[in-house]
């Protein structure tokens, strides 16, 4: 799991570095899905580890102070509430930015002065009206 997380955080600088270098659509969008996955596996691997640590990991130190594990490796770090707990913030964060990109995208909305989508910069600009 660590190598996973380390790998994917590795990932993802790299994705956003190269996804630009070549001027073909295959190239681009490979690093897009590279990106995507790489901006993923993380948020399940912190929600799964979250999950495991609220329901309590499957071990226990006797009275040799000796590490016994109750179940397999597998079994108790992917059971159903751990990986539960890994898919809920990647569903959480496609339903925050989903409205928030069907908005910045194409909307009559975008130009408003209180749009999530426009920085600061773009609010201080003068405007034009809309009939022009």
């Amino acid at each position: 799991m660590t190598i996973l997380l380390l790998f994917s955080m590795i990932l993802r600088p790299v994705a956003f570095e190269y996804r630009s270098k070549v001027d073909a659509t295959r190239w681009r969008d490979t690093w897009n899905w590279a990106f995507l996955i790489s901006g993923a596996v993380p948020m399940i691997i912190y929600g799964a580890a979250f999950g495991n640590v609220l329901q309590d990991v499957g071990f226990h130190f006797g009275w040799d102070v000796q590490y016994y594990q109750d179940e397999s490796f597998v079994g108790y770090l992917l059971n159903p509430f751990a990986i539960l707990c890994g898919v809920l913030p990647l569903a959480l964060s496609i339903h925050q930015a989903g409205p928030l990109m069907s908005v910045c995208s194409t909307s009559r909305y975008r130009n408003r002065p209180w749009s999530p989508c426009m920085s600061r910069c773009d609010r201080d600009r003068p405007r034009q009206p809309a009939w022009l």
